[in-house]
């Protein structure tokens, strides 16, 4: 659990120092950061769907 506090930006510790188990801590970073769009997840798929490395190489592609 300390490893996941101390790995953590100082600006966000505060708010974990209530968090008493590391599920806790999960928890209260993933009502921060997770966002259930429907329109953000629809975005990504497009943007995924457009990228194709056809004949180029990898390094080119990159």
């Amino acid at each position: 659990m300390a490893a996941m506090v101390n790995s953590t930006k100082q600006s966000m510790i505060m708010s974990l120092t209530k968090c008493k188990t590391a599920k806790a801590i999960w928890s209260c970073l993933k009502a921060r950061y997770v966002q259930d769009s429907g329109a953000l997840l629809h975005t990504l798929m497009q943007q995924t769907h457009v990228i194709e490395q056809q004949d180029m190489s990898v390094d080119e592609y990159y």
